[in-house]
């Protein structure tokens, strides 16, 4: 890790210590699915802080954020973005999900990752833009300004440009 990752992960680390815990009831969208992804989100979540997570087992859950409320992501994220700072080349398919769901649903055609639609551009503003604090909006800034920098990655340049860079700019 370079300077500007080892900085970046410390400023994660403090800008979401405080972050509540969403509650096991609030960790997937429908608590009586049964899809191997729920599952499996369910028992890494469930009564765990983000930070305890281990890399091995954040790895495994690069496809689980459409089942996971947005609560439980905004929980969690920082652990995510952790461990693609910490380790770019072998978390590039999370930090794809990552980008993604950074992204207003919108604006994800232009994206090389295919996903269905859940929410309308106005619900994802209220609940995965709005609801991060000021510092914790900055931190994901900062994520996707590195993965753009440093690795030309138009994916984050398309969630900087339509949401996440009017916090620095």
């Amino acid at each position: 890790m370079n300077d500007r990752e080892r900085n970046l992960v410390a400023d994660v680390r403090q800008a979401f210590a405080g972050t509540e815990y969403p509650g096991n009831d609030k960790i997937l969208y429908d608590n009586n699915c049964r899809h191997s992804e729920c599952i499996k989100a369910y028992n890494a979540f469930s009564d765990t802080s983000w930070d305890g997570l281990d890399n091995e087992t954040v790895r495994s859950l690069y496809d689980i954020f459409p089942f996971i409320t947005d609560a439980a992501f905004r929980y969690f994220l920082p652990r995510f973005l952790i461990l693609c700072l910490e380790d770019i080349d072998e978390a590039d398919t999370i930090t794809s999900s990552v980008i993604t769901w950074l992204t207003p649903p919108s604006e994800r055609n232009n994206i090389d990752f295919p996903i269905e639609d859940y929410i309308s551009d106005d619900e994802w503003q209220n609940q995965y833009f709005d609801s991060f604090t000021h510092r914790q909006r900055h931190c994901i800034a900062g994520f996707l300004m590195l993965i753009r920098d440093q690795y030309l990655d138009p994916n984050a340049d398309q969630a900087l440009k339509t949401a996440w860079g009017r916090v620095v700019y």
